[in-house]
């Protein structure tokens, strides 16, 4: 049994665990019940020694480091055309306390959320939404253009894009018939595979930094516990 080593204590709530590109820092959300969720960040080091970067106001949805490690995409709440209220591919710094208002503002009404950013530093994948219907978008960092779009052929529900570190391929989670189970999606060849099969729950993917292992969350077990998934031969440990 593998068991994992405790690096905060107290709080209500941490979520979004997202190591810099360098591995020496680990930022996540950290909600206590009193003040505003915040993003917080500690040396991996000296995990006691944690400090704010932003309140998040808005919210902190799922966010990832850009290449250099300089700057953090997120999604977050933002009004568009004064009635609608939509989740914005948003960019703040990595490195300095800031607020939602030095907050660099990428897209307008795009209702994008679930980011991934791909180690290229070319795109920023993540989940689009409207009137029922979710698709996996890929977008510029520098102006929010849609530069690559996949939507299932109906109503299945996408989550939790994951591009290969090349960028030719993305792995995501799909409710379908059912079932939700993990997918690849090549775009090369434009081929859909599924990964698994069967009644479990998969969701919350990351590659690992060298691409060679799929990790993800899953109930096979009746409880949730970490596998991960090899690219290339599809050996899977829990």
């Amino acid at each position: 049994i593998k068991e994992g080593v405790p690096l905060t204590r107290g709080g209500f709530y941490k979520s979004h665990p997202r190591f810099s590109p360098d591995g020496r820092r680990l930022v996540f959300t950290r909600a206590d019940g009193h003040q505003l969720t915040r993003l917080v960040d500690l040396d991996v080091s000296e995990p006691s020694k944690e400090r704010e970067l932003l309140s998040c106001r808005g919210g902190c949805g799922r966010f990832d480091f850009s290449r250099d490690g300089q700057h953090i995409w997120m999604s977050s709440g933002r009004h568009y055309r004064r009635v609608n209220f939509y989740r914005e591919l948003i960019e703040i710094g990595a490195t300095e306390k800031s607020s939602m208002g030095d907050a660099r503002v990428v897209t307008q009404g795009a209702r994008f959320g679930q980011l991934t950013s791909e180690r290229t530093g070319a795109r920023v994948w993540g989940i689009a939404s409207s009137w029922g219907r979710t698709w996996i978008e890929a977008r510029s960092p520098r102006d929010g253009r849609v530069l690559f779009s996949w939507r299932p052929a109906g109503y299945e529900r996408v989550s939790d894009p994951v591009p290969t570190s090349k960028g030719d391929a993305v792995f995501f989670s799909m409710h379908a018939k059912g079932n939700q189970d993990l997918y690849r999606y090549s775009l090369a060849d434009k081929q859909l595979e599924r990964l698994t099969y069967g009644a479990s729950i998969e969701f919350d993917l990351r590659l690992t930094p060298d691409g060679r292992w799929l990790l993800y969350t899953s109930d096979v077990d009746d409880v949730y516990n970490i596998y991960a998934r090899e690219v290339a031969t599809g050996k899977t440990v829990r």
